[in-house]
């Protein structure tokens, strides 16, 4: 994760609000929007003042941005552009080095003889006298050109006519080499990681439960639907960043009975198999995640969890039951279902006679239901020899 620091300065002349807006900027050069942020006028003193124009500086940051590269653009509140530029995500490596310490005499390798005036390290080789600071016992650090010449081939030299290394008293010395900070561009997208605050939505959500559009605010978000009413759409109002998975669940309230939450795809199609959709429902405990290719969306992820406990309208079970020809009479059919709470039988009567018209003169009814059997009761309303089922459909009820 990564920040961009943006500064904008005066202009008084305009009377009305400026609108900061960073963009992800993918491989091929295509932009789409990850955070935005008002600038409000402000008088000399930094209040927010509608007609003052903008008087004082502003500084912002955005955070938690991913690790590519960005484009920030200045605009006015009625949607002209004023400026922008882009940026490229940067990392800091940082190298430490240990002191170089040696006293006169040692027998270290590098360690100078009493008596000589150079001091030599092909470690140090490349050294500019500004990446290290000479410490001396009694004097302190040593300044280039009063006290010590560097060698750019590892090293240095003592400047001061006659000054040579001693070795009675014995010197010390200490060469601290100064940090290196290596900052290179990186490419090292997070686009995806769920889930997090971000610029203009510090929640790590976005409730659902009417007709909403997604924005850019909903990046790294769960979209959580709630109710019939509840519909997600992805517009051509704005388009994601390429590759960002959308997850989308719906663990909300809902009214048993009624229809499913809809997220619909009216920027693109919904690649479904061999066809597209327009548009799909989530069930009741049903999660979904939608990635945009730049094209078309793609379905990476599509489950439900099985309820405990049936839903209305959930079928419980179905059958056949033979009866063949009938008169009249009342029968129990034993489904095995051990059903708990109420429920709901549809039937239909399945014709096998040579002569169909045979099999349509009867009437039937459903009565008596238990956790395991319910009752059907059928009559002929003409003296015909039948050869029927009757087919049966078990759904959960309120």
């Amino acid at each position: 994760m990564a920040n961009a620091n943006y500064s904008v300065g005066i202009y008084p002349s305009l009377t009305q609000d400026m609108v900061v807006k960073i963009y992800e900027v993918d491989i091929n050069g295509a932009t789409s929007e990850v955070g935005s942020t008002t600038i409000p006028e402000r008088n000399g003193l930094g209040v927010p003042t509608p007609g003052a124009g903008h008087q004082v500086p502003y500084t912002g940051t955005f955070s938690g941005i991913d690790n590519v590269t960005h484009e920030v653009r200045l605009y006015t509140a009625s949607g002209s552009l004023i400026d922008y530029y882009r940026g490229n995500a940067t990392v800091d490596t940082v190298t430490l080095f240990d002191p170089i310490r040696f006293r006169i005499g040692d027998g270290g390798a590098n360690t100078p003889a009493a008596g000589s005036s150079a001091y030599v390290n092909t470690a140090m080789a490349g050294l500019a006298d500004t990446d290290y600071v000479a410490i001396r016992t009694g004097y302190g650090p040593m300044i280039e050109g009063i006290h010590i010449t560097n060698n750019v081939l590892g090293g240095f030299q003592l400047f001061q006519p006659g000054d040579v290394f001693s070795g009675d008293p014995a010197e010390e010395w200490t060469i601290l080499r100064k940090p290196v900070v290596l900052t290179t561009p990186v490419n090292d997208s997070v686009v995806g990681k769920q889930w997090g605050p971000t610029a203009g939505n510090p929640n790590m959500y976005v409730d659902v439960s009417s007709a909403v559009s997604c924005a850019a605010t909903h990046l790294r978000k769960v979209i959580r639907l709630a109710g019939s009413s509840a519909e997600y759409s992805f517009t051509s109002g704005y388009i994601p960043p390429v590759g960002y998975p959308f997850r989308i669940t719906n663990f909300g309230t809902y009214t048993p009975g009624s229809a499913a939450p809809k997220v619909k795809f009216t920027n693109a199609a919904l690649k479904w198999g061999n066809t597209t959709l327009a548009e799909i429902e989530i069930p009741f405990s049903g999660t979904a995640e939608f990635v945009w290719d730049g094209t078309i969306w793609n379905c990476t992820m599509y489950m439900q969890i099985p309820s405990t406990t049936p839903v209305t309208g959930d079928v419980l079970g179905m059958g056949r039951y033979a009866l063949g020809d009938i008169s009249e009479g009342l029968y129990t059919i034993t489904h095995g279902l051990n059903i708990t709470g109420n429920y709901k039988v549809l039937g239909s009567i399945y014709s096998l006679a040579s002569n169909y018209a045979r099999d349509n003169t009867v009437t039937w009814a459903v009565r008596e239901f238990t956790a395991n059997s319910f009752k059907l009761g059928i009559q002929e309303i003409y003296g015909e020899v039948q050869n029927i089922s009757f087919d049966w459909v078990i759904v959960k009820a309120p």
